[in-house]
């Protein structure tokens, strides 16, 4: 009898085990600034947010192509190297390209102060009234919709949102732009395909039920760089005033307001979301490189203005780099794997 007892105190010992791992798996976080019982609705919020600073001529020259940069306001640095390299050109294969920084708020006075000289100076810089953090860029990026689908619908044929560490090829992006069939519904990047939501709450990409209860995400592009149609914008930005909120930005719009709003997202494949060597030939032949700092992007800027460069690499075809491979893959924390199903 005493055995059986037991037995039976261990069988209950393990099942409450059993229990409190099943409840701890699936105990859900809240995202920060995002938690369950947050209103989701966008338009409670960016019909709140005023504009603090805009240049004086927005939007009043037509050309092909707008670009935003996405860009913190402590970032002054990598805004800078994108002015002196590839965001230096105004005219790109006679077509008229217009370079803008877009920017939230910062909670640090100095900082804050900075932004301001520096828009004065340069007057490329637009700051929306709102807390600039990861967390909030689904905000920043219906506030740059709601902008340019107010402002530029009928100045551009194209719109780039861009993040300032990046590297950008614009001549080839041009081109690429100008050979297209369309100019409508037309959204192109590096396409993300049957990417599951990721429960790990310590990921930067940590989706939780109460934001999104599929199992897959719809094929999506990546935030760090898309381009669409002027029709787009407008048509992205009705949808996610119809769209519950989710804080990861390139989902939301590439992949549920574009499904919503009937537009496929197409992929480029000389977007490039890794890292790409400084010597490799492969900088001379993508339009986008990620991990990009203004030290770097100062030498792949003078790379490819160098003649005996483009004639080393002018036969070149792209092969497979083990070097590039391990820093682009096997040094990326083990949470980004599991979004990284490029398509």
């Amino acid at each position: 009898m005493k055995l059986k007892l037991e037995y039976i105190y261990v069988a209950a010992i393990v099942i409450s085990i059993l229990q409190l791992i099943v409840f701890f798996t699936n105990l859900e976080y809240d995202v920060e600034g995002w938690g369950k019982n947050s209103l989701r609705n966008l338009s409670n919020y960016v019909s709140e947010v005023n504009f603090q600073i805009i240049p004086y001529d927005f939007c009043q020259k037509p050309g092909m192509l707008l670009i935003f940069v996405c860009s913190a306001p402590q970032n002054a640095e990598a805004r800078q190297a994108v002015r002196e390299t590839w965001g230096s050109n105004k005219v790109v294969l006679n077509e008229n390209v217009e370079l803008l920084f877009f920017l939230g708020n910062s909670l640090n006075a100095s900082v804050q102060e900075a932004v301001l000289i520096e828009s004065e100076k340069f007057n490329d810089i637009i700051q929306a009234d709102f807390s600039d953090s990861y967390y909030n860029l689904t905000i920043k990026s219906t506030l740059m919709l709601q902008l340019v689908s107010n402002k530029c619908l009928d100045k551009y044929k194209f719109f780039f949102k861009i993040d300032d560490d990046m590297f950008v090829n614009l001549p080839k992006l041009v081109k690429v732009l100008k050979e297209q069939n369309s100019s409508e519904n037309v959204l192109l990047g590096k396409m993300m395909c049957g990417t599951k939501p990721i429960k790990d709450p310590t990921s930067k990409w940590y989706c939780p039920t109460y934001m999104y209860n599929g199992t897959y995400f719809p094929n999506f592009l990546s935030g760090t760089g898309y381009v669409m149609s002027m029709d787009v914008t407008r048509k992205l930005y009705n949808s996610a005033m119809t769209i519950p909120f989710i804080h990861l930005e390139d989902v939301y719009f590439t992949g549920l307001c574009a499904q919503r709003s009937g537009i496929t997202p197409n992929t480029l494949f000389e977007f490039s979301t890794g890292y790409v060597d400084d010597n490799s030939c492969d900088i001379n032949h993508l339009i986008t490189m990620h991990y990009v700092t203004p030290e770097k992007m100062r030498n792949v800027y003078q790379r490819i203005q160098q003649p005996e460069f483009l004639g080393k690499c002018s036969q070149y075809k792209s092969v497979f780099e083990p070097i590039a491979w391990i820093r682009s893959t096997l040094f990326i924390p083990p949470a980004r794997w599991k979004r990284k199903r490029i398509c």
